[in-house]
């Protein structure tokens, strides 16, 4: 490399970087003091529209099944959160769906979009809330809208409970 070339990428570096770092900085502030109100509770399909890309934090415990209605944790929001999350993230898999694999602390989460049978979203996720290489959970969601959570109490992928999301509460069906 001629040095011309090394010193005009050095002196881009060094004015570029700054100039990115200001511009992140005012993007970053630019709603600090802006006052939000609440948020209304709405049915799911309805908030299906824009999905900022998450990352889950640390798990809450398994919940207690069995319950006619469970309300909806952080947790389970946060995947509600990765279901809203673009195809692009996934890989394809034998059987022409896409893939994607989330770990975080004890929680896996098998992430499916089955692009062969039509779907143009992640339409099926399967909760390991133990990690123990059984599944406790499998959710899928619906061309409709509806979210169906289907739960399997022992541990041992025989899902016997099934659960409906309506405005942020699981209702046993």
């Amino acid at each position: 490399m001629k040095y011309t070339t090394f010193a005009a990428i050095k002196k881009s570096v060094l004015i570029g970087a700054p100039v990115i770092g200001f511009v992140f900085l005012i993007r970053s502030c630019a709603g600090c003091g802006d006052a939000q109100p609440p948020l209304q509770e709405q049915p799911y399909a309805s908030q299906q529209q824009q999905a900022p890309q998450t990352q889950m934090q640390a798990p809450t415990a398994k919940p207690q099944y069995g319950a006619q209605e469970l309300p909806l944790s952080s947790t389970e929001q946060e995947i509600l959160q990765l279901q809203k999350e673009p195809l692009s993230l996934g890989k394809q898999d034998d059987n022409g769906s896409l893939k994607r694999t989330v770990k975080k602390g004890s929680v896996k989460l098998d992430i499916r979009c089955d692009q062969n049978k039509g779907f143009t979203s992640w339409n099926r996720i399967k909760v390991d809330w133990d990690n123990n290489k059984k599944y406790d959970e499998k959710w899928n969601f619906r061309p409709d809208g509806t979210v169906a959570r289907f739960v399997s109490p022992n541990d041992d992928e025989d899902y016997s409970i099934e659960y409906r999301l309506y405005n942020n509460v699981w209702k046993l069906k």
